[in-house]
């Protein structure tokens, strides 16, 4: 495998007598499986909080190499969503309820993953664990960010990676129908949540990726990474939650509205969540 493993982080150990349910995070662009969801500094992560709180929960983090580098998008998710397709089957995850949570290209990949194993008859006998998505700002139709000249800004030298990222491309379009069809079926039974930032980033989110951001006043704020209209699926029983990040700031929630999805993917991987307790100045129902 390239790059591609699995990292227990909180809670109790899979496959342990006490094991009694699964998050499993899947990071994005550039990410780390541990460094992603955890602030610079933070003794405690929002996952050990988690774990904490329910007994017999296991979180685990699907890392992969996601420096996009001399890399052609398209193989890149199909590889890499086979490998984390591979880990769960492996593992075993889906003996026990399953709630998956993904940030960015996390989701592409995991939209990729499904349309392509849902069929695999060792995900058939037990699609009935998969318990719940979470999409943490998963750029569905793309991001102007993967344009010239921002992408640089984001990606380096991988901005030719990032071009299938542009939005509408060809890729997505493929990626996001394919998902659409399958989630037709799933909808019966797993529930779907989607993240989305109303804030730009700040030239210091940037600024380890490019120096010269320090001639930028640090009260600047970017364009969204994701746009609204691009980070929901718009899928049945979809709820979105509008929340005041940026994109970079979404996975380790160190923001105002952080206790919040905390509560709410508490109660997913609970199995207690239900639209009548919706906070309307957080989430919008899709019908």
């Amino acid at each position: 495998m390239i790059g591609t493993d699995l990292r227990p982080l909180a809670g109790k150990l899979v496959g342990s007598p006490d094991w009694t349910s699964t998050l499993v995070l899947i990071h994005g662009i550039e990410g780390d499986p541990v460094q992603t969801w955890k602030r610079r500094g933070a003794v405690v992560a929002w996952y050990d909080r988690l774990a904490s709180a329910i007994p017999g929960l296991a979180v685990v983090s699907l890392g992969f190499g996601a420096q996009l580098r001399r890399q052609q998008q398209e193989k890149f998710i199909e590889h890499h969503s086979r490998e984390c397709f591979g880990w769960i089957i492996e593992r075993r995850l889906l003996d026990r309820p399953l709630t998956i949570c993904c940030y960015s290209l996390g989701g592409i990949v995991l939209k990729r993953m499904l349309a392509d194993h849902t069929h695999d008859s060792r995900f058939a006998l037990r699609r009935l664990n998969l318990n719940a998505i979470v999409f943490l700002g998963v750029p569905h139709r793309g991001s102007s960010w993967a344009r010239a000249p921002r992408r640089w800004l984001l990606g380096g030298r991988a901005s030719s990676a990032l071009k299938d990222l542009e939005p509408e491309s060809r890729f997505l379009e493929d990626v996001h129908h394919r998902f659409a069809a399958i989630w037709s079926r799933l909808s019966g039974h797993v529930q779907m949540l989607s993240v989305q930032e109303t804030l730009g980033p700040r030239p210091s989110e940037l600024a380890p990726l490019l120096r010269p951001l320090r001639l930028i006043p640090p009260a600047t704020r970017f364009p969204l990474v994701v746009s609204p209209t691009s980070s929901t699926m718009g899928g049945v029983n979809e709820r979105v939650m509008k929340v005041q990040a940026s994109h970079l700031s979404l996975p380790y929630f160190g923001y105002p509205d952080a206790p919040l999805i905390e509560t709410e993917i508490e109660a997913l991987i609970r199995g207690t969540s239900s639209p009548s307790g919706d906070d309307s100045r957080l989430f919008d129902r899709l019908t």
